[in-house]
């Protein structure tokens, strides 16, 4: 069995494999959302589908109107 002692090299080696980890993870926590931003963007999201859909739902008569008259003036341009 080989009890020898590690060498500076190879503490220092470890030391730097450590600080590199290290500073890894907190840029990679540095970089994630938090709960709040996710709450934040959902619920502006939310507002903007609650303002959208209601102008969407008065627009579809209109364009059935527009399709029917669309539709009204091929069979007038077809009979003639």
């Amino acid at each position: 069995m080989n009890t020898t002692s590690p060498s500076a090299e190879q503490i220092f080696n470890r030391l730097q494999i450590c600080a590199m980890t290290r500073s890894l993870r907190s840029s990679i926590a540095s970089r994630a959302f938090t709960v709040v931003e996710l709450v934040i963007v959902l619920a502006v999201l939310g507002l903007l589908a609650s303002t959208l859909l209601p102008a969407l739902a008065k627009a579809r008569p209109n364009s059935l109107a527009f399709q029917c008259l669309n539709n009204n003036r091929r069979l007038l341009s077809a009979a003639e």
